[in-house]
């Protein structure tokens, strides 16, 4: 982020829910030692609601930076597990006016943007899905790309992420197996 600060993003499991909650925490730190931690920075129900749509509880979600305003991508349980968008001008949020983002489903975003300023939205369970994000990073620009990796072909499970160094992507994935859990690096 542009202050130097190190930004987690995460759900958060509830007594009454496994791996979802109704509401995000940020937290920060400058020195991996001191961390802050600011409670109810998007909300589905409650103090913090920002949906006016859903009052469904929130899976994973992640947040990027990009012309001056931070987006926080998130997917919500039960159904399609539907995915959505929310801004807000801090990384602590509030992130405001969460709105459903047509055309796609599944769970875990990843939100990734490359050196030409062009966002890209990863996600899914199973078969690993992929878009090009419109200029105001809110909304789908052109086609779903399907199955990108599979269940079947390369054991994807969830949880995807896109970085790129020294020109080469790189594609993160958690794969479930029936020998505990691991993680895949896929280059291209």
């Amino acid at each position: 982020m542009p202050d130097g600060r190190i930004y987690v993003y995460g759900s958060r499991d509830e007594p009454e829910h496994v791996w979802c909650s109704h509401s995000y925490n940020v937290l920060s730190t400058s020195d991996l030692i001191h961390w802050n931690v600011e409670q109810m920075s998007f909300a589905t129900t409650g103090k913090g609601k920002q949906t006016n749509y859903t009052d469904r509880t929130l899976y994973a979600p992640d947040c990027i930076y990009h012309n001056g305003k931070y987006y926080l991508y998130y997917c919500l349980e039960g159904g399609g597990e539907d995915e959505g968008v929310a801004v807000s001008s801090s990384p602590y949020g509030p992130f405001k006016e969460g709105m459903k983002i047509e055309g796609i489903s599944g769970i875990d975003p990843s939100v990734f943007i490359d050196d030409d300023g062009q966002g890209y939205l990863f996600w899914g369970q199973g078969y690993a899905k992929g878009a090009k994000l419109s200029k105001d990073m809110l909304t789908i620009e052109g086609a779903v790309h399907d199955s990108l990796l599979t269940y079947e072909e390369h054991a994807f499970n969830e949880a995807s992420s896109v970085r790129k160094r020294n020109g080469i992507y790189y594609y993160i994935i958690y794969m479930g197996g029936t020998n505990g859990t691991e993680n895949l690096i896929v280059q291209h």
